[in-house]
């Protein structure tokens, strides 16, 4: 399906936006304790684009990372997910 709109000659694109996540993984990365002391921590790196739901696009693609606790508790990577089971 196209999300392209013909009106009197003016031609436009109108698309329904959602995020979600495309992947992630786990990182281990230095990090620092309360002394001041290398450490190394797991992170979680999650990449997420926007997709219409019409017509598939993708608008644009942006990465983050976050400690384990915050990414297994991310509401957009639980809603992907369960998605995609």
């Amino acid at each position: 399906m196209s999300c392209t709109k013909h009106v009197l000659g003016f031609q436009w694109e109108h698309h329904s936006w959602r995020r979600r996540v495309s992947s992630f993984e786990i990182v281990t990365g230095p990090g620092s304790n309360m002394w001041a002391r290398a450490v190394y921590q797991e992170y979680m790196r999650c990449d997420k684009e926007d997709v219409c739901e019409e017509c598939g696009k993708i608008r644009r693609q942006v990465s983050c990372i976050c400690d384990m606790e915050r990414g297994e508790r991310c509401k957009l990577r639980c809603a992907s997910l369960a998605e995609a089971h």
